[in-house]
């Protein structure tokens, strides 16, 4: 690659982050995977190989985000596949684990943008990945399809 592309990925320890992470190493891009659990994060870094490192962001706390920002300097591109979900049927969730949904994903990618939003250059990207649940809920999904929804208006 000519041009390796810095890209930050939260919630690049597992599932499609992690996919995403592995690619984009695999073509020579400079990545940093980030979670909440940082030993976590810097072996899945490690497992990945060279080019990829780890760090630690908690997308409920602002002050992480800029602590994670003003470490990592300039970035081309940000990614936002991070999920904190909690499962259960509407009569059973309570309001209080809905907000946390809410708070993590939702709100946790609207900081995330807030705060490296403006640093991207032009030719800069954010991508926010949203869930099947907006399509296709299931019992017991009440607080991930409403999150998943909200994420998609957010995006557009």
């Amino acid at each position: 690659m000519n041009n390796p592309q810095t890209v930050l990925i939260v919630g690049g320890t597992s599932g499609m982050g992690r996919a995403v992470a592995e690619l984009l190493a695999g073509r020579g891009d400079n990545v940093v995977i980030a979670g909440r659990d940082m030993a976590r994060s810097e072996s899945v870094a490690n497992e990945i190989g060279p080019g990829v490192r780890g760090l630690r962001v908690d997308l409920t706390d602002e002050r992480s985000i800029q602590a994670a920002a003003d470490e990592i300097g300039q970035i081309d591109h940000l990614v936002l596949s991070a999920a904190a979900l909690i499962y259960a049927p509407f009569r059973e969730l309570s309001i209080e684990d809905a907000q946390k949904v809410f708070d993590s994903k939702f709100w946790g990618y609207y900081r995330a943008a807030k705060v490296f939003g403006p640093q991207l250059p032009e030719t800069g990207s954010i991508t926010l990945f949203s869930g099947v649940a907006v399509d296709r809920p299931a019992a017991g999904t009440v607080a991930v399809t409403a999150v998943n929804a909200a994420i998609e208006g957010l995006m557009r």
